[in-house]
């Protein structure tokens, strides 16, 4: 069979290229979409050559701004034309949204719920509030068409809940695949080490730079750490200075001693400083959208030996890492600063001996659990299905 993977937001993208790998090596696959390189994960896929790159999806063609949007639906049209693809994998709403109105067979794998997550968006401008009234919209109904004729796969089973008590989805017709890292990934990660605990200071780190980056045009409050920051620097670091540093990858500068900015680190790269490690921020302060969410980092950190703290607001997620027995840090949301400032305060209290035994469990145990070929057949499945 020939599928068409098209992704609005382009490659590298982890998840994408973990998907291309599977159906690669039964299907005929070419990739439809912004090209700008590969995380690296799989030394063997040469990206490259399936990939027919297209210009930006600017956002006057997400919004559906005419005569915008008809151009890029033609510009898509001619490439599936000379393509001729049997099925086609569309990635998130804005790509599945052009399939849908070029009248193609495909498999919409979503990863965002966008009419769900932008509830949980402030708009900073009123022009950004105007954009995010077109947008809850358009996905919403667009949602409700695609899920209505063709088969769904989300990141997680409490976002399947969702889709089907919103749109009376078929229970049939919607699969979870979580974001689970690779083989190739867990390899990577086995032939490092994880590097012991200083005395008297101990290490977090957190992947993105929002930090002290946010946006200026929206406020995502599934992924606030306004409270994290103000907690950290007022509270935190001047009783104890010195004994506890926050790495973060994605940020290129810091005005603070106690956070230290990694820069833009190369996906595999990012295990490199994980391992080094001992604790993964991700204790975001709590929002209802954490209970369908699935993020990579708590994955990454997982699988690195690198010992997650997490909201209790991310449900799912907390419910996965205690059914496997894994050490994890959770935040209670129900007093969410007052827990924070507590699991801090243990955190540097703890001693290095104490701490990498569980980061050592943590290890052994996530890299034979959080493996994306364990999930392989059950997505190839939905594909031939389809």
């Amino acid at each position: 069979m020939k599928i068409a993977v098209i992704s609005y937001s382009g490659l590298p993208d982890a998840r994408v290229e973990k998907e291309i790998h599977s159906l690669i090596k039964n299907h005929e696959v070419v990739f439809i979409g912004p090209f700008k390189g590969t995380s690296g994960i799989f030394g063997d896929l040469d990206l490259k050559k399936i990939v027919i790159p297209t210009p930006p999806w600017r956002g006057l063609v997400k919004l559906k701004i005419e005569p915008y949007y008809s151009l890029f639906k033609r510009k898509i049209k001619k490439i599936l034309e000379k393509v001729r693809p049997d099925l086609i994998l569309s990635i998130n709403i804005f790509s599945a949204m052009i399939v849908y109105d070029l009248g193609y067979p495909m498999v919409y794998d979503d990863h965002e719920f966008l009419s769900e997550q932008l509830k949980y968006v402030v708009p900073l401008t009123y022009k950004q509030k105007l954009i995010l009234k077109r947008l809850m919209k358009i996905s919403k109904v667009y949602e409700e068409k695609i899920s209505s004729k063709y088969p769904i796969i989300v990141v997680s089973n409490n976002m399947k809940k969702l889709y089907i008590q919103k749109y009376k989805v078929s229970v049939n017709n919607i699969s979870v695949i979580k974001n689970y890292p690779s083989m190739n990934e867990v390899r990577f990660v086995s032939e490092l080490k994880l590097a012991p605990g200083e005395k008297n200071v101990r290490k977090l780190i957190y992947i993105g730079k929002d930090i002290l980056e946010p946006s200026r045009k929206a406020r995502l409050l599934f992924k606030d750490l306004s409270v994290f920051k103000k907690i950290f620097l007022e509270h935190v670091i001047p009783r104890y200075k010195h004994k506890i540093i926050l790495y973060v990858i994605g940020l290129k500068d810091s005005p603070y001693d106690s956070i230290i900015p990694l820069g833009w680190v190369k996906h595999m790269e990012i295990y490199i400083h994980l391992v080094k490690t001992e604790f993964g921020f991700a204790a975001f302060k709590p929002s209802k959208f954490h209970e369908v969410i699935n993020p990579n980092k708590i994955y990454h950190y997982a699988i690195s030996g690198c010992i997650p703290i997490i909201t209790s607001s991310m449900t799912e997620i907390q419910d996965e890492l205690n059914s496997l027995n894994l050490p994890f840090i959770t935040v209670n949301s129900k007093s969410y600063e007052e827990s924070l400032k507590e699991v801090l305060y243990n955190i540097i209290q703890a001693t290095p001996d104490e701490i990498m035994d569980k980061r050592h469990k943590l290890l052994q145990k996530s890299k034979k659990h959080f493996i994306w070929e364990k999930q392989e057949k059950k997505f190839l499945t939905i594909i031939k299905n389809a």
